[in-house]
């Protein structure tokens, strides 16, 4: 039996692999990260099938989801990714599926190598969503001109986040259009049904 190239690949290491935005890990892979053999990776997936759920603990890349997989990686990995190219199925395992195989080999060390991967493969700093900076005392806006003011403000602390800056532009339309319907419901009232009470009140 083959066993795994344990020296081959670290966790600071590892390249970065991703299939549908989601960070991933070749059989082969996890397995030099739990210093474990890829053979136990694939029997405790055989022998377990009902616990391990495909699009959440793994992916399976067949046809032309594998071609493309094997150009995206070929280059700049080819060191450390290595696919047979007469492979016809590729399994892909994402960071639930890692820790369902951490609880498997059940070994201190392998749970140890798992944290490492959740804070430095699965989730970076790096691609952490930041937070969005608010005051204690903040509170909603419940005027047009208080919301304006706050939504500069958040765009000055967010000058450099662009998915932040797309949320916040979205919430002022959403605000600014709830404020003309407001308005178009006053301006309707005072035209057309202000008159109607007047003169019932008279």
């Amino acid at each position: 039996m083959k066993r795994a190239s344990y020296s081959a690949v670290t966790i600071e290491t590892l390249p970065v692999i991703t299939f549908q935005d989601v960070r991933v890990l070749t059989t082969d892979l996890l397995a030099q990260v739990y210093r474990t053999e890829t053979d136990n990776i694939r029997k405790n997936h055989s022998r377990n099938q009902d616990r391990f759920e495909c699009g959440k603990h793994f992916f399976v890349l067949e046809g032309d989801d594998l071609r493309e997989f094997k150009d995206l990686h070929r280059v700049a990995n080819s060191h450390s990714v290595k696919i047979s190219p007469r492979v016809k199925a590729l399994t892909l395992w994402t960071e639930r599926g890692a820790a369902r195989h951490a609880k498997m080999l059940e070994t201190d060390q392998v749970w140890d190598v798992f944290e490492k991967l959740e804070d430095a493969y699965f989730r970076p700093p790096s691609i952490n969503p930041r937070p969005m900076k608010q005051p204690a005392s903040a509170a909603i806006p419940t005027d047009l001109p208080t919301a304006l003011r706050a939504y500069a403000a958040e765009i000055e602390s967010h000058h450099d986040d662009s998915s932040m800056i797309e949320m916040l532009n979205q919430q002022l339309e959403i605000l600014v259009k709830t404020r003309e319907i407001v308005d178009l419901f006053f301006e309707a009232f005072r035209f057309l049904l202000l008159p109607v009470f007047q003169r019932l009140h008279r």
